[in-house]
């Protein structure tokens, strides 16, 4: 269901010439985004409320670099 769900949204983003996907993915959906080619740019810890919760800023380039 993600893959299918993930095409729709990169072919959106595709025909409206988007340079790039990114996302703060969870440490339980990192390996969702990693499989369909996104790439962590960085590590974070946020915080909400009293909770700390580790995410990463996950980025898939939509346009090869000139």
């Amino acid at each position: 269901m993600f893959r299918r769900l993930f095409g729709m949204v990169e072919a959106h983003a595709r025909a409206a010439n988007e340079a790039r996907l990114w996302v703060h993915a969870s440490l339980m959906a990192q390996p969702a985004f990693a499989a369909v080619g996104f790439s962590v740019v960085e590590h974070q810890i946020v915080r909400i409320g009293d909770q700390l919760f580790q995410r990463a800023m996950m980025e898939k380039p939509l346009v090869p670099p000139i």
